[in-house]
């Protein structure tokens, strides 16, 4: 990932634009515990990895507004996860019940993206009747996941069609 920038766009205007592209296979992020569909054919193990994410762009901002507000605007959208599509059935009676159709390799499904958008909006008051008094109340509005978009979490994959929907929703933010 490239170091963070900040792009001043005048004295009232900056932002700190991060894009992420990354790739990432099986080999290179082994987990424990992971047992293959079919112990006696291991062609359809070789794939992307569970947490792979090909991209991620997260855009903070801020405006200065004069002396009336600061206004900060935060953009994040991932693209799209992965999950593997099952039988529902031990077909290979090994007792896990990971089996899947012939011919399907491992996370070989595209889940949901996630996006969002947050909004704060802050005025700092000075409080004291001095000009060398540095107390000030803050007064802020912040508005989280203003685009009202559902980010679909896990997803059951089994050949039913109706099963192979999210059963979750991640945080808003």
């Amino acid at each position: 990932m490239p170091p963070e920038q900040r792009i001043r766009l005048d004295d009232r205007q900056e932002v700190s634009p991060r894009h992420q592209r990354r790739q990432c296979d099986e080999r290179v992020a082994r987990r424990i515990g992971r047992f293959p569909a079919n112990d006696y054919d291991l062609t359809g193990e070789y794939a992307r990895a569970d947490f792979d994410r090909r991209h991620r762009l997260v855009i903070p901002g801020r405006l200065t507004a004069r002396s009336i507000a600061d206004i900060g605007v935060g953009l994040t959208i991932n693209s799209p996860g992965l999950y593997t599509k099952l039988l529902g059935q031990d077909i290979f009676h090994n007792g896990r019940g990971r089996a899947r159709p012939a011919g399907v390799a491992r996370n070989t499904l595209q889940a949901a993206g996630f996006a969002s958008f947050g909004l704060r909006i802050a005025r700092d008051i000075p409080i004291g009747s001095g000009k060398n008094d540095d107390h000030a109340l803050s007064v802020g509005l912040d508005a989280f996941s203003l685009t009202n978009r559902v980010n679909y979490g896990s997803y059951v994959g089994t050949s039913d069609p109706l099963c192979s929907c999210s059963v979750s929703a991640r945080s808003p933010r």
